[in-house]
């Protein structure tokens, strides 16, 4: 199951939910999924190679991200290690800082 359709459907009221609307869900995310995989895949291939600078994009995207999830977040230290040491740090901050909440 796809992030996006378990997310929607279970923000839904209980009435709401059926596993029609459900598969409904899936297959429209599987679809622009794979759909716009393939689309990058074609403009890829139609872009002339190579591309200075191309390769630092992913970086960018998330060094970008990082003042909006620090907006909706608040400050923490999993918040700056992520973009910028990657995800296994990351996440070790975020145990350490799961752990120092509950420890009380």
């Amino acid at each position: 199951m796809i992030d996006e359709a378990y997310a929607v459907n279970a923000s839904l009221p209980e009435a709401e939910r059926s596993a029609r609307r459900l598969l409904a869900m899936q297959i429209a995310c599987e679809t622009y999924w794979v759909g716009g995989g393939l689309l990058g895949v074609a403009l890829g291939a139609a872009l002339p190679a190579p591309i200075k600078g191309l390769e630092f994009a992913l970086c960018a995207l998330f060094v970008t991200l990082l003042p909006a999830r620090h907006a909706l977040d608040g400050p923490s230290p999993e918040a700056v290690a992520e973009p910028l040491f990657g995800k296994p740090i990351g996440l070790y901050f975020a145990r350490i800082e799961l752990t120092s909440r509950y420890e009380h």
